[in-house]
């Protein structure tokens, strides 16, 4: 990636690791895409392409044509919740909010 930013993210709880993707690449994006068990849904109205799996859940979400994130919620242990798209996507959303609050600071910010 050009922008220097690091390919992803990770935090860890009670047997779920969850994944942040700030630049998700087109292939990755469009490989999930294709798999069995994506379905098309809406977080906080914004378009997401979601892949369910047995080992998690996986969530694309295009805020813009040029502005885009992927979040993952994975099982690490046998004992983990199986819940993992509505873990996802509580944190896609907490990710969207957070996203959408320091834009608008930063345009707020801006003199021009």
């Amino acid at each position: 990636m050009s922008s220097g930013i690091p390919a992803c993210y990770w935090i860890q709880s009670n047997g779920i690791s969850l994944g942040f993707i700030p630049e998700p690449s087109t292939e990755s994006h469009e490989g999930k895409a294709k798999e069995p068990g994506t379905s098309r849904i809406t977080i906080d109205g914004h378009p997401v392409v979601q892949t369910d799996d047995q080992t998690g859940c996986y969530q694309y979400v295009a805020l813009t044509p040029s502005n885009s994130f992927s979040t993952m919620a994975l099982r690490n242990e046998a004992k983990a919740p199986h819940n993992t798209c509505e873990i996802n996507s509580g944190f896609t959303n907490l990710v969207i909010a957070h996203l959408v609050v320091s834009q608008q600071q930063h345009s707020t910010d801006d003199p021009t």
